[in-house]
């Protein structure tokens, strides 16, 4: 009855891809797989209406995680809200 967790997708400005924004998890359920399951849904979603790729900005101190989902870097580092981040994608057509 709570919410362990959540994010938003919206339509990318570029080639039809969307864009992942906000992956959030609540402190209590981190280290619980929530984002992977959560990530798992999005991705299911974005097969099922032939979405060409899933785009996001990740912070560097959780790349890791995104690559261990098939996420690949690209670019240079950058900082968001004084925070270092960097972009990444995944193709699914």
């Amino acid at each position: 009855g709570e919410i362990a967790g959540c994010c938003r997708v919206f339509p990318s400005k570029d080639n039809g891809k969307y864009t992942l924004g906000r992956l959030a998890i609540r402190k209590k359920y981190r280290g619980q797989s929530y984002g992977s399951l959560i990530m798992r849904k999005v991705e299911a979603w974005i097969k099922k209406n032939s979405i060409p790729a899933l785009e996001l900005s990740a912070q560097v101190r959780v790349r890791p995680f995104y690559e261990a989902l098939g996420y690949i870097a690209s670019g240079d580092e950058y900082l968001d809200e004084g925070c270092p981040h960097i972009h990444m994608e995944k193709a699914f057509i």
